[in-house]
C-alpha cells in the first residue's frame, strides 16, 4: 500500500492475480488513506475479530475494509460498497488485509497512487 500525505488521497489496489491483464482492463479497488488513529483502531479491530467464528470474522473483515473503500473500476457491476462481497473473493480480502497490515507499506507495481 502506498503512503499518503493526506487522508484525502486515494490509491487503486490491484490484486496480484489481475496484474497480467492489460492495465486498462485490470479490476481495481480504490481506497482512501487512513489517519494514524484510524490505523490503530483498524489493527485493534482485526485483532478482536480473530476470536470470532468464521462467518463473523469474514463479515467483520469485509466491513472494516469497506469503511475505506471509495470506488472500483473494471468490476462486473457499478460501484456500491454493499456489493463488495459480490466483486471479490474471500482470498482477495485476506490479500488486502495482509498487505494493509504489512510493515512494508510502500508503493509497488500493484498500487497506484492518485489524488481524489
Amino acid at each position: 500500500m502506498p503512503i499518503g500525505l493526506t487522508t484525502d488521497e486515494t490509491f487503486d489496489f490491484v490484486l496480484p492475480r489481475h496484474k497480467p491483464l492489460p492495465k486498462d482492463k485490470r479490476p481495481s479497488l480504490t481506497f482512501r488513506h487512513m489517519t494514524g488513529r484510524e490505523r490503530i483502531a483498524l489493527e485493534a479491530a482485526f485483532d478482536d475479530a480473530k476470536s470470532m467464528g468464521n462467518a463473523a470474522y469474514c463479515g467483520r473483515v469485509y466491513d472494516l475494509l469497506r469503511g475505506f473503500l471509495m470506488g472500483w473500476r473494471n468490476q462486473p457491476c457499478e460501484y456500491d460498497p454493499a456489493k463488495l462481497e459480490d466483486v471479490t473473493r474471500w482470498e482477495d480480502m485476506l490479500e488486502i488485509k495482509m498487505r494493509w497490515s504489512s510493515t512494508a507499506m510502500g508503493l509497488d507495481d500493484n498500487d497506484e497512487k492518485k489524488s481524489s
